[in-house]
């Protein structure tokens, strides 16, 4: 999968926690938080279309906004 910018790059500052309940979540971190997050939104879209379009979907299930 082809994007503008260096994924790796963008997502070497993440750092994996866990919550109490269980569920985990990545943080950004970054002086540059709002321009990397928006380079990870392109990450999951995309992802989330091809993913969709290779098991035949009709609409796209992961996106960015339904994860928020």
């Amino acid at each position: 999968m082809e994007f503008s910018f260096d994924v790796e790059e963008v997502m070497k500052g993440c750092q994996q926690k866990i919550l109490p309940n269980g569920a985990m979540i990545v943080l950004l971190k970054s002086d540059r938080v709002s321009y990397i997050g928006g380079q990870v939104t392109q990450v999951i879209d995309k992802m989330g279309h091809a993913s969709s379009y290779a098991q035949g979907l009709g609409t796209v299930i992961t996106t960015h906004a339904k994860l928020v």
